[in-house]
């Protein structure tokens, strides 16, 4: 299931238009501006409106607008590119067409609910007659009918696009096995080496099923949510941090090109930088405010105030590192892909950005430079550094490690160590640093190599396209990330008891989910 302007560029064979009732679908977003607003603005700017546009490099009666420029578009031109999107969807369609409305009113239930133009105009071109109430009802009387001869053992005899193929599928999600190609996986092995940020991995492992859509489908999750704040937060802090570090002997940025490494910077003068770049960014988006007649708001310079304390306290707990460590390196990216070796003619291939790299000893030939290093991801909202000590139990190091993997907890850093590895580090120590965090190592290399086991998984799900569900689909308390596509939920208890089957190494014991 699509958003109709996310189906438009592709082809079909088959569509179906759902819930078309006029209260329901399709609807125009929220009004940011007043359509009699716009109307005003673009009767008071005839002369600029007609300065934006230029005639398009089809000729005469085709115009487009200049660069730099943009529509703002009222209620009735985005109904009109809606309806073209609808038709373009039409167009596409190969083998059939199927439209459904609800003959009730969801609010009302008691009320016919009135089909929309589109629906009424479908029909119309299929049946050479309107859309009246009686209509409705005989048709609602059809569907009741011709649903009540199908029977569920049908479902074996039908092909993919059938209604029974989706009993069959919807009844095998529902069975203690491993999953299959109707939960989130490939019917066979993917047709191109798929390569995942090491960001992935981790969800991956908390999210199966979104990482699956966007990977195998293309579809992301709504980025338009309320972590917009903490997403912008982080961006800004890691951005700060890494041109604060970033700096030549003589004060001057640092090229991106050449080595990465540079001598190791004391924490005053990181911090003044840092404070520089993010009033310069602060200036930066006032002067833009100012163009165009706005005072810059309290809320953002409220957030930008905030994003300023987290870059300025993880900066400062930098501080002690000159006696031990040399040389560090800000934003080191990964080649992609990056081939972790698991065994014979078996790698991980990931990417990604370490957030800050701290080197010492004597230079090499790797791709690094040096082999000892230590790995730190800042963290710029609440989650804490990884301590294999500080839970009061008889449980070995690795068994710990291993049940944080499992949660999706620092499989991000192991990554970047056994990446930083099969490029040469012989030691390697990590950190996640956060607000509340002292700058320590909390594990090692030697622990993400002993977890072969959940790395091998991995593997198999990069190899087969093989994940999976966990978790609701919506949650009751709290955040939980939209699913791009329309998703029916799973028990919950069900779903880890698929998990064990298809991913044992990624399991937790029974008592853990408890």
């Amino acid at each position: 299931m699509l958003r109709y302007s996310e189906a438009e560029a592709q082809s079909w064979t088959h569509l179906i238009f759902a819930g078309l009732n006029e209260e329901a679908w399709p609807a125009l977003d929220e009004e940011f501006v007043a359509d009699r607003q716009i109307d005003e603005f673009n009767q008071q700017n005839r002369i600029l409106n007609r300065r934006a546009v230029k005639r398009g490099r089809h000729g005469e009666g085709q115009w487009s607008i200049i660069e730099g420029k943009t529509f703002l578009l009222g209620s009735s031109e985005r109904r009109q590119i809606r309806r073209r999107q609808l038709r373009n969807l039409i167009e596409s369609a190969t083998a059939g067409v199927g439209v459904t409305a609800n003959l009730y009113s969801e609010s009302s239930p008691g009320r016919i609910a009135n089909p929309t133009d589109f629906f009424s105009r479908l029909y119309f071109d299929a049946r050479g007659r309107g859309v009246s109430q009686q209509t409705l009802q005989a048709l609602e009387g059809k569907t009741r009918e011709w649903l009540g001869d199908w029977s569920p053992v049908d479902a074996q005899k039908t092909d993919s696009v059938s209604v029974g193929r989706t009993r069959y599928a919807y009844d095998m999600r529902r069975q203690s096995r491993a999953f299959g190609e109707y939960e989130l996986a490939l019917r066979s092995a993917p047709e191109r080496p798929v390569t995942l940020r090491v960001t992935d991995w981790e969800a991956a492992v908390k999210w199966p099923a979104i990482r699956w859509m966007q990977i195998f489908l293309g579809v992301d999750p709504d980025s338009e949510n309320g972590d917009a704040w903490a997403t912008a937060t982080g961006q800004w802090v890691h951005r700060w941090l890494a041109d604060a570090v970033c700096v030549t002997q003589t004060g001057l940025p640092a090229s991106p090109a050449g080595n990465a490494f540079i001598e190791l910077r004391e924490v005053d003068e990181i911090r003044a930088r840092l404070i520089e770049h993010a009033r310069q960014f602060h200036d930066w988006v006032r002067d833009l405010c100012f163009a165009v007649g706005r005072a810059l708001p309290d809320w953002w310079v409220s957030g930008w105030s905030n994003a300023l304390y987290v870059a300025d306290c993880l900066a400062a707990k930098l501080s002690g590192l000159a006696g031990d460590w040399t040389h560090m390196a800000p934003e080191w990216p990964l080649d992609s892909p990056t081939n972790i070796p698991l065994g014979t003619n078996e790698s991980l291939r990931v990417r990604g950005r370490i957030d800050l790299i701290l080197a010492r000893g004597e230079r090499t030939r790797s791709r690094l430079g040096f082999a000892d290093l230590w790995l730190i991801d800042y963290k710029t909202g609440r989650q804490r550094g990884l301590n294999l000590h500080e839970r009061r139990s008889k449980e070995a190091s690795a068994e710990k490690f291993r049940k944080l993997l499992t949660k999706g907890r620092g499989v991000q850093l192991a990554l970047y160590a056994l990446a930083t590895h099969a490029l040469g580090a012989a030691n390697v120590q990590l950190a996640l640093l956060g607000l509340a965090d002292e700058l320590e190592p909390q594990f090692h290399l030697a622990d993400a190599l002993a977890q072969k086991d959940f790395w091998q998984e991995l593997y198999r799900m990069q190899e087969t396209g093989v994940f999976g569900m966990l978790g609701p689909v919506h949650a009751q308390y709290g955040f939980a990330h939209a699913y791009p596509l329309a998703t029916l939920g799973i028990d919950e208890e069900l779903l880890q008891e698929k998990w064990a089957l298809t991913h044992p190494a990624l399991a937790l014991e029974q008592e853990e989910h408890s």
